[in-house]
């Protein structure tokens, strides 16, 4: 409930990028990988050569400070989620 809240507040408000995958209804982490895999199809037919880094981020809200983490939320004017979390 409280993630369905953040997704739609963040869209709403232009927050989060279309490029943003994973958590997002019709935003899979497949659709991603064809947009990916599409764009690096792109520029090899071209002839450009591409660079790619892999970053995994493993239960990376589990290491975030959760009072930054709040205070970032309270930021972008979330404060329904921010007062819930607070308990």
């Amino acid at each position: 409930m409280i993630g369905s809240f953040m997704v739609h507040h963040l869209e709403s408000f232009d927050l989060i990028r279309d490029s943003q995958h994973g958590f997002r209804r019709g935003h899979s982490c497949l659709t991603n990988l064809l947009i990916f895999l599409d764009n690096i199809s792109r520029c090899m037919d071209v002839g450009h050569s591409m660079d790619i880094i892999y970053l995994y981020f493993a239960k990376a809200f589990d290491k975030v400070p959760h009072q930054r983490m709040l205070e970032k939320v309270k930021s972008h004017e979330i404060s329904a989620v921010a007062s819930c979390c607070y308990g």
